[in-house]
């Protein structure tokens, strides 16, 4: 697993992108498809974009946000390859960065 702090990063990105320009991109994504257990303050999501799988796990108790991306093949439907390229961990001023959007999808009471 990766650990990205900064906004400017470009691990996330295969075309030299920064971390903040990626997490615009995929974000809105991935909040379409939210599924939150309370139970266990987890939220998980789940988007496709053309190249990856994009997963993201938020732990609402210990604020803490974990993307993964994989690749797929869309020829090999229906049994769909899927290859986990890398995880990362968000910190610093990348996840309050997350947060600051976050706040103004989920209900600011699940985030801690």
């Amino acid at each position: 697993m990766i650990v990205i702090s900064s906004l400017l990063d470009k691990r996330m990105s295969d075309h030299n992108l920064n971390a903040k320009d990626v997490i615009d991109e995929i974000l809105p994504k991935l909040l379409n498809s939210v599924h939150m257990f309370r139970s266990k303050g987890v939220i998980y999501a789940a988007t496709f974009t053309n190249k990856y799988i994009w997963t993201m796990k938020i732990n609402t108790q210990m604020f803490s946000v974990e993307i993964c991306k994989y690749k797929y093949k869309y020829w090999e439907l229906p049994d769909l390859n899927i290859r986990k390229v890398e995880c990362y961990r968000l910190m610093g001023e990348l996840l309050d960065y997350v947060r600051q959007k976050l706040n103004s999808v989920i209900a600011p009471s699940n985030i801690s």
